[in-house]
């Protein structure tokens, strides 16, 4: 595995973001339920999470 930075997936409430491809999109509109699912799959990867100032979240490997 690198130390390079990667994304594992990116969070989003606005499904126009949504553009397909890797990482993995997920839309969940609830931000409590969105919120839940970062912290439990950040936690699975042992992984960082970045919020961006948009409300969307990403799940980012080697940092």
């Amino acid at each position: 595995m690198t130390n390079e930075p990667q994304i594992l997936m990116y969070f989003t409430n606005q499904p126009n973001q949504i553009v397909g491809g890797d990482p993995l999109c997920l839309h969940i509109e609830d931000p409590v339920q969105r919120e839940q699912m970062i912290i439990e799959i950040s936690k699975l990867f042992e992984a960082g999470v970045v919020h961006l100032s948009n409300g969307d979240a990403m799940i980012v490997t080697g940092l």
